[in-house]
């Protein structure tokens, strides 16, 4: 009577991911996916040209009409700016899955926001 079902979340697992298969190479007992996904981040964002690319423009636009936008009492966090669905669609557009939004922030849009801890603002 107390079996799992198969196919079947853990008892606890709840919300919009739950039962879903982690990401190819993520590890959530040792987080020895992280040194991989920074290297491939790095590399990616390493090997584009020293300007902006088309896409990169639309992926900065979109960020900063979010941060424009926000009505909210603090700084939106990374959790906001990745759930904004038009965010998503440009990132999808201009970066691998494996290069994060904060990264690409940090890294080659840096002029026009600020990346505080996980809270974002415009310059």
């Amino acid at each position: 009577e107390g079996a799992p079902v198969a196919g079947a979340p853990p008892v606890g697992d709840t919300g919009p991911f739950a039962g879903a298969p982690a990401p190819a190479g993520a590890s959530s007992v040792d987080g020895a996916a992280a040194p991989a996904a920074a290297a491939a981040s790095s590399g990616f964002l390493g090997g584009l040209p020293s300007g902006l690319t088309q896409e990169e423009h639309e992926l900065g636009e979109a960020v900063l009409s979010f941060l424009r936008d926000w009505s909210g009492d603090s700084a939106p966090n990374m959790v906001h700016l990745g759930g904004d669905a038009r965010v998503r669609e440009f990132k999808a557009a201009a970066l691998p899955t494996a290069v994060s939004l904060k990264a690409w922030l940090k890294q080659r849009f840096s002029g026009r926001v600020e990346v505080r801890g996980q809270s974002i603002v415009a310059l």
